[in-house]
């Protein structure tokens, strides 16, 4: 019996390098959830998502209650509590609110700076 794994062994293909690299596989990981956020992010409708994420309603959305730079502020400070209860293993973690956070920020940034341009541009 030994002998067939051996002449099976002898006839394989050289070693070839190991399909699981550890950085090859991080690399690929931060390219698909960056590619995730800006597509989330180009498909973002304020007044559907925030308050899902924020405790905000459509109605101080629609009246525009909150400024562009009070949003950010609000996003940014979830987005720093759900990552640390990310790194804290915290049962309360959930990566989709994570993502759609990450989503919701891009696209209120994208859009906060668009305004500002047009702004300036008047």
């Amino acid at each position: 019996m030994s002998e067939i794994i051996g002449a099976a062994q002898a006839q394989s293909s050289p070693v070839q390098k190991d399909w699981f690299d550890s950085r090859d596989v991080h690399i690929r990981a931060v390219r698909s959830f960056q590619t995730m956020i800006a597509r989330g992010a180009d498909h973002y409708q304020r007044h559907v998502v925030l308050p899902k994420l924020l405790p905000v309603s459509a109605h101080d959305l629609i009246n525009e209650r909150w400024s562009d730079a009070r949003i950010i502020r609000a996003l940014e400070r979830a987005v720093r509590r759900e990552r640390q209860n990310g790194r804290a293993r915290h049962w309360s973690y959930n990566i989709n609110k994570h993502i759609s956070l990450l989503q919701a920020l891009k696209a209120e940034r994208s859009a906060a700076a668009q305004n500002a341009r047009r702004g300036k541009s008047d």
